[in-house]
This record gives structure tokens, C-alpha cells and sequence, in this order.
């Protein structure tokens, strides 16, 4: 069976995390829906119209009028303390929706995505202000602690400063989780690595990225896999051909790209974070960057309390938080989730 004759087989119910689709993927069908519509729509609107009919019924409505807020649902219901999670330098919230699947439905989940995703706000380019910006959305969800935070990379640094703002208003903070989030001593390159070499690892992980998660699945799985990811893999062969590819057919949209360089500038910010009294965890992948001084606490030794735990999971940075290494972490994650509010109230 051919890709044409497999994309046939998709319908219009037809979910799209349910297909594997990534926030790569997403970019892609955004920006065509708006060449052909006339919308831009934001990539958080598959968290609620994860379907093209869904999606269809919402570009029907005459007074739709897409929602660009930095707070985003992505799973309101249950009885547990809400979580806030924030993504990475992307800034958008996609992230999320598998780790949020396998907490369960008793676990509401809001993520807080950048400023200046629509386009209409400038984006913010320290971790302090970003941290200010979003406290003002997490207390309208949750007046009054204590209070969940969690990140992924880059979004770790912000859920930490986060946590710091709110002990300084006498708020308590239960616990700060991060995935795979470098402190700020993390990393530190060894001596006489090139650049030559760095690129071939960088290769090389990126092989054994698709061999292990072939082997993770069974084989319709493995045929789904590879229909979905093989196409990409290649473009990366020949990375020229597939900037080329992108900026012409799949240009990513200005807002974009100005909030992905807000962030990275912001990355880059001589951050000094304060050390936090509160319950924190890092998520550390078992796969971390070749060429660097290696460091099992991920530069956070300076910056942590007695309540700090490492856990280990498999996987690499990019892996992390999509299928299918997110089950292994969902789990460890939710184990803490639990074990955090017995020690909460314990300590009560």
C-alpha cells in the first residue's frame, strides 16, 4: 500500500494525536488552512477540534474568533489539585496533551502558552517577566495555594521562577516538576570537542531515536511509524533541501518564529534562580547530549533544597513527552503527583 493510498484510509473523525501527529505536523496543516481559508488558527485549537470535522464546524461559525490567551484547557474535569504546565521554546502547548491523556481524568490540566502567539502582543524576552505575565492567568484558575507547577525544557526555567514569585507573596508552592529543564550551570562542553563531531552524535541520535521507538511498538505500529516519521527523517538527510521545503511550501508564520527567538534570546538571559524550599523534581532522559561534561542533577545541585529527587526515564530531550516514552514518564509522574500530596499534607 502506497502513502496516497494510506492517507486515503483518513477521515474526517479521524483524530489527529490518535494518527501521531506531532506539533511539526500541526504547523504544516495551520498554515495551509490559512492559505486556502483565509484563518490563522492556533495550534492549541486541536486540544478541543482534535478532528477535521470539528475543526470544520468551527470555521463554519460566522462569529468564531480564534482564542489566542496564553491560558489554555487541557483537561478541566476531576477532583485533584489543577496542574500548570508550561511548554518549551516553541511556546505553544501541543506538548502536553499526551501527558495529560495518561494522568487520567480526575487530573485538570491547564498549560500557559507564550505571549505573542497571535500576533496582536510583543513577545517577552526574560524569564522574570514571563513568570509575572502567567501568574495573572494561574491565579484566575487557582486563587489560592498550594500550587502545581511542571515544564518542559526552557519551560521548566519559567514554572521555576514561577514557584520563586509565588513564595515571595507568602503563596505555598507543593511542588515544581521539570522535563529534562538544564539548570543554569548545565551544560558545559568538554574540552577538544568539534563541531564535526557534534553534528555526527547529533546524527546518530537521531537513528537510534527511530530504531528504539520502532521497537517499542507492534507492527501496525511500526508501519503507522514509519509512513508518518520516515518522510521527515530523510528531509533531515539533507537538511538544505528541507529548509528550502519548509520556507516555501511550510513557511512558519511571523508570530512563530518571533516568539520562538523571544525565547531563546530569553534562554540565554544570565538567569539566576534563587534556591527553592519547596518539593522539586527533574525528569531527567537517560540519552543526554553528547560532548558535555556529564552532570546527573543537570546544573540544579546550587539550586535546590533537601526536597529534591531525580528521575530518571528513558529517552532523550526530544522523546520525552510524546508516545511513546510518555507513558514511562506519566507514570513516574503520576506516582509523585500522589506521593506529593501525602507529604503535603503531612507537612500540613
Amino acid at each position: 500500500m502506497g502513502a496516497c493510498d494510506w492517507l486515503k484510509k483518513i477521515g474526517i473523525e479521524d483524530d489527529f494525536f490518535d494518527l501521531g501527529g506531532s506539533s511539526l505536523q500541526a504547523m504544516r496543516i495551520f498554515v495551509e488552512i490559512e492559505r486556502i481559508v483565509g484563518k490563522q488558527l492556533p495550534l492549541s485549537l486541536l486540544l478541543k477540534a482534535a478532528t477535521v470535522a470539528q475543526q470544520a464546524e468551527i470555521l463554519r461559525q460566522d462569529d468564531w474568533d480564534a482564542d489566542w490567551s496564553s491560558l489554555v484547557v487541557v483537561q478541566p474535569n476531576g477532583s485533584a489539585p489543577p496542574l500548570f504546565c508550561f511548554p518549551g521554546v516553541g511556546g505553544n502547548v501541543l506538548t502536553f496533551h499526551d501527558l495529560s491523556k495518561h494522568l487520567g481524568p480526575h487530573q485538570p490540566c491547564y498549560a500557559l502558552q507564550s505571549r505573542g502567539l497571535g500576533g496582536t502582543e510583543e513577545p517577552l524576552t526574560r524569564i522574570e517577566d514571563m513568570a509575572e505575565y502567567h501568574l495573572e492567568d494561574i491565579k484566575r484558575v487557582q486563587p489560592e495555594g498550594p500550587y502545581y507547577l511542571c515544564g518542559s525544557s526552557f519551560g521548566g526555567m519559567v514554572a521555576y521562577e514561577i514557584a520563586q514569585q509565588l513564595h515571595q507573596k507568602g503563596e505555598a508552592v507543593a511542588m515544581v516538576a521539570l522535563f529534562d529543564t538544564y539548570g543554569p550551570d548545565y551544560p558545559k562542553k568538554l574540552p577538544g570537542i568539534t563541531r564535526g563531531r557534534m553534528r555526527l552524535y547529533r546524527f546518530s541520535q537521531t537513528v537510534e531515536k527511530h530504531v528504539r521507538n520502532l521497537i517499542d511498538v507492534d507492527w501496525p505500529g511500526k508501519v503507522a511509524y514509519m509512513r508518518l516519521r520516515a518522510p521527515s527523517f530523510f528531509y533531515r538527510l539533507k537538511r538544505k533541501q528541507i529548509t528550502r521545503y519548509r520556507e516555501i511550501r511550510y513557511p512558519m508564520p511571523m508570530n512563530l518564529r518571533e516568539v520562538r527567538k523571544a525565547n531563546i534570546k530569553a534562554s540565554r538571559y544570565v538567569y539566576q534562580p534563587r534556591s527553592f524550599g519547596g518539593r522539586m523534581v527533574v525528569f531527567r532522559a537517560s540519552r543526554q547530549p553528547f560532548g558535555f561534561i556529564p552532570d546527573p542533577l543537570l546544573g540544579w545541585g546550587g539550586h535546590s533544597g533537601e526536597n529534591f529527587d531525580v528521575i530518571e526515564v528513558v529517552g532523550n530531550h526530544d522523546t520525552l513527552l510524546w508516545e511513546p516514552r510518555i507513558g514511562e514518564v506519566a507514570k513516574k509522574f503520576k506516582e509523585y503527583l500522589i506521593d506529593t500530596q501525602k507529604w503535603k499534607n503531612d507537612n500540613s
